[in-house]
């Protein structure tokens, strides 16, 4: 089944790997209770771990609008346009992404067709 728990922000499968009998990371080997500790040991052949890489953060969808949008309207691709008018009185990029932390940055720069930088804006997490 896939749904939302009332703690999530969007409908996700959790899929849970057991060895042994105990729930257990198959990117590093170790058990639930043992965290980061430990010798890691993952499950997979070194090819089928390296296809499978780890990301970290992600964006997971973003665009463009002419204005501001509600978080559940971008959520859901409810944003009226599929594109901007070039007489929009306003530039409004969107995203949603995943797995930030500390110290991560968020850049967005708009570059002119000469590389000149029109508008840029960083975010620190």
């Amino acid at each position: 089944m896939i749904g939302l728990s009332g703690q999530t922000e969007f409908p996700h499968l959790d899929l849970v790997i057991r060895h042994n009998g105990k729930v257990v990371d198959p990117f590093t080997g170790l058990t639930a209770p043992g965290g980061c500790h430990g010798k890691k040991l993952p499950l997979w052949r070194d090819d089928a771990l390296a296809a499978t890489r780890y990301v970290p953060s992600a964006v997971l969808r973003a665009g463009f609008s002419d204005h501001a949008l509600k978080r559940a309207a971008a959520n859901h691709g409810l944003h009226p346009r599929e594109s901007v008018s070039k007489n929009a009185t306003a530039l409004v990029f969107w995203a949603e992404v995943m797995g930030t932390q500390k110290d991560d940055v968020q850049e967005i720069r708009r570059v002119g067709p000469d590389g000149t930088v029109l508008f840029q804006n960083a975010r620190h997490f």
